[in-house]
């Protein structure tokens, strides 16, 4: 079963390259580079855009990147900052590079009081020792989440949601564990028509019904990314 037509949905992680359907109450448009968003995706007022500097694509030296980052970011006031991130995998930029871009990128949600948005790709703790060690307290959400059940408590303690995607619908052990009040949906790369799927498949891990998974994940988005009422 999938949420009604009536239960408006909220992609917390979105790459768009369509116009958001009419049933969603919002989406969450993330930045993978230092550059503006297509202006036609931002003419609609339900898509909140946020701006990062994606471990994918830092350059080996990211000092004028994250100027221009900066930049955007003081022009155009996002709800989020990133996506930013480590990834350990093969498509990552080299570590070095990877870790100063996440720094710089977390001192600038702190200065703009901003929550981020983080891609986390086998390297959990480290994120998270580097988020404890600039002393980051603004929150945010770690998208398409696919960590161990045993790290879920540790990314809750430190202020973040965590996201399930089209990707990660098999992890049915982590998902239970999300408190309600820390669990998101998006559809990452893989089109709106998925995010029904998504909610259906979170609910059945959860005992729950995709209409309650629907209604929470919406609250819960508009209030990390400061959206609606607390």
């Amino acid at each position: 079963m999938i949420p009604p037509a009536g239960e408006p949905l909220f992609d917390a992680h979105a790459h768009l390259r369509a116009p958001l359907p009419p049933d969603f109450a919002g989406a969450l448009l993330p930045g993978v580079r230092a550059a503006p968003h297509p202006p036609e995706l931002l003419a609609d007022p339900r898509v909140h855009p946020a701006l990062g500097l994606h471990p994918w694509y830092v350059p080996d030296d990211p000092t004028d990147a994250l100027a221009t980052l900066a930049a955007l970011v003081a022009q155009t006031r996002p709800v989020a900052i990133g996506e930013t991130g480590l990834d350990r995998s093969r498509r990552g930029a080299p570590r070095p590079a990877q870790e100063r871009a996440f720094d710089a990128q977390i001192a600038l949600a702190t200065a703009c009081d901003l929550p981020l948005i983080l891609h986390v790709v086998r390297a959990h703790g480290l994120c998270l020792s580097l988020l404890r060690k600039a002393g980051f307290t603004g929150g945010g959400m770690v998208h398409d989440c696919r960590c161990s059940v045993e790290m879920v408590p540790r990314w809750v303690d430190a202020g973040f949601a965590l996201s399930i995607s089209p990707g990660g619908v098999d992890r049915a052990a982590m998902i239970a564990a999300v408190p309600d009040r820390w669990l998101l949906v998006e559809t990452d790369e893989a089109g709106s028509d998925q995010l029904p799927v998504v909610i259906a498949a979170v609910a059945a891990a959860r005992g729950s019904t995709p209409e309650r998974i629907a209604e929470l994940t919406r609250a819960n988005a508009e209030r990390v990314f400061g959206l609606g009422p607390a």
